[in-house]
């Protein structure tokens, strides 16, 4: 999964406008010589229905469609491990120096990557909003090249993955209910925007759900 939290002061980097280094500063991916597989194990990876339940890409200013050096998902790498499902996790506040007793007082690192990567307004101070303009960019992916991937929405999506297996199958999810901002009205504009994944908090309490 593409993580978003940072052990260093990255903000810093946004603020002096260069996303794209905060971005693969914070998505490194140690080199290493390729894992030996065995030919069982590799016939039987071709075999598998693979999924995964979290990912954080949609949080980057990323062209999915190209093959990144830096992080874990994109579409190229899912399609050569034979991956079948992504969930596509919308992350909406990450208060600085993460932890369980000071994310409520914490600056929100998330309306800092927000303006460095020159995200619409409407996102900068609204956790709903940058939930929706994740959705927004997923399936504008999913505009351009509909032949690569389906957004599941149904269980006839599901199932129609399942069983053709041609292409991948995402899904929209949020982190937490905090993506809400305290208004249940807003569950319907997000499962109208294709939301179908969401815990009810992560590291904030929520009107939701307590630690």
């Amino acid at each position: 999964m593409d993580h978003s939290i940072a052990r260093r002061p990255w903000p810093y980097r946004v603020l002096d406008l260069r996303p794209g280094n905060c971005r693969e500063g914070e998505n490194v991916v140690k080199e290493h010589t390729p894992y030996p597989v065995s030919a069982q194990a590799a016939a039987l990876h071709e075999t598998l229905v693979i999924g995964d339940w979290h990912a954080d890409s949609l949080l980057w200013n990323r062209n999915l469609f190209e093959r990144g050096a830096y992080g874990q998902v994109d579409f190229p790498r899912m399609a050569s491990g034979n991956a079948t499902i992504q969930v596509f996790t919308t992350v909406t506040k990450s208060p600085a120096g993460l932890n369980y007793e000071n994310s409520a007082e914490a600056r929100d690192n998330i309306t800092l990557l927000a303006f460095g990567q020159l995200w619409p307004m409407r996102t900068w101070d609204s956790r709903i909003e940058r939930a929706l303009y994740q959705s927004e960019r997923l399936h504008n992916f999913q505009t351009e090249a509909s032949d690569v991937f389906r957004i599941i929405r149904t269980k006839s999506d599901l199932g129609s993955i399942l069983e053709g297996r041609a292409g991948g199958g995402e899904m929209m999810g949020a982190e937490g209910g905090h993506a809400l901002d305290g208004d249940i009205a807003n569950l319907d504009r997000m499962f109208d925007a294709g939301f179908r994944v969401m815990g009810c908090n992560t590291s904030l309490i929520t009107v939701w759900a307590d630690h």
